[in-house]
């Protein structure tokens, strides 16, 4: 019969415990990253687009700095961002999202920006096996629809949302019929024209009475308002961007028009402010914040742009760039780790996050299950307040 000498045990037991600790320790190590976590941002700083893409830049550079100051993650890790231009082009999105997925450490990717990029990326998205946080993209779409590596900070135009804005507007101005115009080759521009149409359809208790179209970069739009204006609509709504959601301000108040002015993310922008002048005062839209609230993750982001950019109207779509790196900083803190797949289950798992545009919840991908608008009004100086 075998017998076992009890030193020998005694010390190949307590080896294995060295063994064992030793190889906690070095667990522990792999996820406490010896230099900075390197994080992807895109954005249109450029281009067509460039307005809302620099607002993205300055958010995602504020959210990295306040992360830094208050210590990092994993331990101390600072935050290191490389934000690359799509010069408003969706195929150099594709390009930049290729070329980060291939540096291995690269931790994840805030951005691109809008539909039409969104749109571009997302047939790779999930080849490329990167944790990726897509920003103000409009496209209303079903969770099936997204690949399982994706998810978007954003607020999606759907026919309830824009049912609930012209009910909440018909309650302070007069408003039982809508005319309608959108540009035409604006991916998000088109969705939100769509929605708009198909909630009336749906028995949003106002007529449409106008729908027209326009191209991107069109400067005169007499001819297409005046069509408009003959059917004397309450309210005009304009699914667009800054340039020409300015110049249609602008232009159709010259010509008499004393009703209101309704539309979704094109106008969220206060450089609408700066050049249509008083033309842009109450315009009525929805956005994901109320720069109004008390709420302590506001008002710190507020205190962090004002310091930074000083005093004057506070830009939405700097909120998307720098709520999609807190998520992303959210994940990686949670899943204790900077393995990709590691980060994505924990981003997709994001429960109840509270940040400047609410409280985000995924259900392992897509959007946010629980998104809360608020109806606004644009000052003559481009800042927004609730809508009375």
């Amino acid at each position: 019969m075998l017998k076992f000498n009890r030193r020998v045990v005694s010390r190949v037991a307590a080896s294995a415990a060295v063994l064992a600790a030793m190889a906690t320790s070095i667990a522990a190590l792999a996820q406490s990253p010896a230099g900075p976590i390197k994080v992807g941002g895109l954005s249109f700083l450029t281009g067509k687009f460039g307005s809302y893409g620099q607002d993205i830049g300055k958010g995602m550079r504020l959210a990295i700095k306040q992360i830094n100051d208050g210590g990092g993650l994993l331990g101390g890790a600072k935050l290191e961002l490389d934000l690359q231009d799509t010069v408003s082009d969706s195929a150099q999105a594709v390009s930049l999202l290729r070329r980060f997925a291939g540096s291995a450490d690269v931790v994840g990717v805030v951005g691109p920006v809008g539909t039409p990029d969104f749109l571009a990326i997302l047939p790779l998205s999930g080849q490329l096996g990167i944790p990726i946080i897509s920003l103000g993209s409009q496209k209303e779409m079903a969770s099936t629809e997204f690949s399982d590596w994706i998810v978007r900070v954003n607020l999606p135009v759907t026919p309830a949302l824009i049912t609930a804005v012209l009910a909440q507007t018909k309650k302070g101005r007069k408003l039982e019929t809508v005319a309608l115009i959108r540009d035409r080759a604006n991916d998000s521009g088109q969705a939100e024209a769509k929605a708009v149409r198909q909630a009336i359809e749906a028995g949003a208790g106002v007529k449409l009475v106008a729908d027209e179209a326009y191209a991107a970069g069109d400067k005169d739009f007499g001819a297409v308002l005046d069509k408009m204006l003959r059917e004397k609509p309450d309210a005009i709504w304009i699914a667009g961007v800054t340039n020409e959601v300015s110049l249609l301000l602008q232009q159709a108040r010259a010509r008499g028009f004393k009703g209101s002015f309704l539309g979704g993310a094109g106008m969220n922008d206060p450089k609408i402010a700066q050049l249509a002048k008083e033309a842009a005062a109450g315009i009525v839209t929805f956005l994901p914040v109320n720069f109004e609230s008390n709420a302590p993750q506001v008002k710190k982001f507020i205190a962090g742009y004002r310091e930074a950019h000083g005093q004057g109207p506070i830009p939405v779509y700097a909120v998307y760039g720098y709520d999609g790196v807190m998520i992303l900083a959210n994940a990686i803190s949670t899943a204790k780790s900077t393995d990709r797949k590691v980060v994505m289950q924990a981003l997709g798992n994001t429960k109840g996050f509270v940040t400047v545009s609410g409280s985000y919840t995924y259900a392992g991908k897509g959007d946010n299950v629980a998104p809360f608008p608020f109806l606004m009004e644009m000052t003559a100086e481009g800042n927004f307040k609730p809508l009375n």
